[in-house]
């Protein structure tokens, strides 16, 4: 029987692959990780400016009168030095309780649409990373376990056939990987 693809072939090629796709994960992780570094970045920016909105908005716009029993202002949202500590969450929150209260503020609408769009958008690239990282892992796990049995491994038309699936799920794993590359760049 004339064999197509040796032992060693099929050995080799198997640790190929392992090996090329746990470099481009590691690779893609890294990008990954910078590009949401950029977008958490932008949200830290966001939320300083809306920072300092909000303490101009309580200092010298937004004094809630409350009648109380003396009938004397009596409370404001949030004073300046409450602002100043807020974390960027509790900032975005107070952005979108006072954009519902004060619609026609451009500034507060503006913050809570960008608050929103960075979200969708780390939202969608954690979504491409789970799905190309659960490619590629269920491949090169699939290759690990077909490594050390490629030596007992018969020349027949299995190995040939097991070659070429993996070498397709190899090729959509790359290609899944590229999109999301190119979604973070």
């Amino acid at each position: 029987m004339i064999c197509i693809i040796s032992q060693d072939v099929f050995f080799w090629t198997l640790s190929t692959i392992i090996q090329s796709m746990v470099a481009f994960v590691a690779l893609l992780g890294m990008v990954a990780v910078y590009k949401m570094q950029i977008t958490q970045r932008n949200k830290e920016s966001i939320a300083e400016s809306m920072r300092i909105h909000l303490c101009l908005y309580i200092d010298n716009r937004i004094e809630i009168e409350k009648k109380g029993e003396k009938g004397e202002k009596s409370t404001k949202i949030i004073n300046s030095s409450e602002a100043y500590s807020y974390s960027i969450i509790k900032i975005e929150e107070k952005a979108r309780e006072l954009s519902n209260e004060y619609p026609e503020d451009m500034i507060l609408k503006s913050a809570v649409f960008e608050f929103s769009n960075i979200k969708k958008g780390q939202k969608d690239i954690r979504n491409k990373i789970n799905d190309f990282f659960l490619l590629t892992i269920s491949l090169i796990s699939f290759s690990l376990i077909l490594l050390p049995m490629s030596s007992y491994l018969e020349c027949n038309k299995y190995n040939l056939l097991t070659l070429v699936v993996i070498v397709l799920w190899s090729i959509g794993s790359l290609y899944l990987g590229y999109k999301l590359v190119k979604k973070l760049i």
